[in-house]
């Protein structure tokens, strides 16, 4: 996030950027990545945790 706040913002707006809005990284929990892994296989959310 650093990189891009500071580093990056100058080339955006050299760029034609006008408004830099940074999303902090998804929660990487391990219930998180439990849940996306069971998305990503098609697997019904919380159908691991459930038997």
């Amino acid at each position: 996030m650093e990189v891009v706040g500071i580093r990056l913002r100058a080339d955006f707006q050299r760029a034609g950027g006008k408004e830099l809005i940074l999303v902090p990284a998804l929660n990487d929990s391990p219930l998180w990545i439990e849940t996306l892994t069971e998305l990503v296989r098609g697997v019904p959310v919380g159908a691991a945790r459930s038997t």
